[in-house]
């Protein structure tokens, strides 16, 4: 027992997953702990036009990147990864600038297709929810190449922190904008953080890349625009969409229980899945390149994955409800009957998505593709038929159901190609 013990101590990988899971424990504390002080300053009203905006803020920063940054890790020399991580900025930028156009012309109307009052300025903030974002993204991969896990647990820490606070501060001048508001003033600040505590001290690198570099990287990795950025877009709709279409069938208030059920559920995903995520991208991507094969590890952060959900997952279905009355107050308790409809859901995607990188180690994008279309088609007709029937519920179990069904099936996808054909 004890030289199991020295094993792990003396583990890199075990710990920089420790890293990793101290600093989204951190920052998953943040918005648990505020939550229940934003459902009482912040109505179920005006966390579904939050959410809203924040869909199509977290749909766009897909796009906006060309999802160059997912090939960051993968050059086998550090120019050709800040060259990769260039591209990926300037892309970046060159999206930014369109949604400033398209909310500049058409704020009213994207307004109205969200199901929002037409004059809600709000919609002119989509621009720079996107940009936090998806520079949040690109820097990060940046840092995981470095393998700087401290820093950018420490940046996940601002980030989090940079929201909570910033939501809570704004709710005394603006219930209407507090939420959004802060939300973007937080990104602004894990921005902030990792360019100075990471990417600053790369800059010198740029020397070496021009024109021609770019290029030339774009069209080694062409793969990630061409079917991980339509991939990765179709699972963000499938996703979001859901929380559109029940603000759109039904009412903000119907988004606002969804959301706070996200925001829930979401965190012992983010807690562990996600802290695992960083730490496997960088050991897969090694083991695969060098071996051939990350089936090994795979398999090892899934046995993991499953036994720490089943516990905590099993407990809060049964308590769900309850709880959210008592923490965050009697008007929400409905998003607690929310919550036990999309528990399979969170089980599965808590496993699942850590192994998901697989797809991109081993290039398999089209393949991804394929299943990103499906899970897209089947969860937006598990909405639609809820929606026609005026049964909100009925929507999130069909939902629930048919996403996990998906999780099960890319499951067995990631594992095959984990070892190289």
């Amino acid at each position: 027992m004890n030289a199991l013990f020295t094993r792990l101590r003396n583990s890199s990988y075990v710990r920089n997953v420790l890293t990793m899971f101290t600093g989204a424990a951190l920052a998953q504390v943040i918005p648990i702990a505020v939550s229940p002080i934003l459902t009482r300053l912040y109505g179920p009203e005006q966390f579904g036009v939050f959410a809203i905006y924040l869909g199509i803020i977290t749909m766009a920063a897909v796009i906006a990147t060309g999802r160059y940054e997912m090939a960051i890790t993968l050059p086998e020399n550090e120019d050709d990864s800040f060259a990769v991580f260039s591209l990926a900025v300037l892309i970046a930028l060159g999206g930014t600038f369109t949604s400033f156009v398209a909310t500049g012309i058409w704020g009213p109307e994207i307004n109205g297709v969200l199901g929002i009052a037409p004059d809600n300025p709000l919609v002119y903030l989509i621009p720079f929810g996107i940009l936090t974002a998806a520079l949040f993204q690109i820097f990060s991969y940046w840092t995981i190449y470095r393998v700087r896990f401290k820093r950018l647990a420490a940046a996940k820490v601002a980030w989090s922190g940079g929201i909570g606070s910033s939501q809570l501060t704004l709710a005394l001048i603006s219930q209407k904008t507090g939420l959004l508001l802060g939300q973007i003033t937080g990104q602004t600040i894990g921005v902030v953080t990792l360019f100075f505590s990471t990417v600053r001290g790369d800059l010198a690198l740029r020397r070496k890349v021009d024109r021609k570099t770019l290029l030339r990287i774009g069209r080694i990795y062409r793969k990630f625009p061409i079917f991980s950025l339509p991939a990765d877009f179709i699972n963000s709709m499938a996703s979001q969409l859901p929380l559109i279409l029940l603000g759109f069938y039904f009412s903000a208030t119907v988004a606002g229980f969804y959301a706070l059920t996200l925001r829930v559920l979401g965190a012992p995903v983010s807690l562990l899945g996600v802290s695992v995520l960083e730490v496997f991208k960088e050991r897969a991507s090694r083991d695969f390149r060098e071996t051939g094969s990350c089936r090994e590890i795979y398999l090892k952060t899934f046995k993991t994955l499953s036994l720490l959900a089943i516990g905590p997952f099993s407990l809060l279905f049964f308590i769900a409800p309850d709880l959210f009355e008592v923490v965050f107050g009697a008007e929400w308790r409905e998003a607690g009957d929310y919550a036990r409809l999309l528990i399979a859901l969170y089980f599965m995607r808590f496993i699942s998505s850590p192994l998901s990188y697989v797809m991109y180690i081993a290039e398999k994008q089209q393949v991804d593709l394929i299943w990103q279309v499906g899970l897209l088609l089947v969860t937006t007709a598990s909405i639609v038929i809820g929606g026609m029937m005026g049964e909100p519920k009925v929507s999130i179990a069909l939902f629930s159901a048919s996403y996990s069904a998906m999780y099960l099936i890319y499951l067995g996808l990631s594992y095959k190609f984990s070892v190289r054909s």
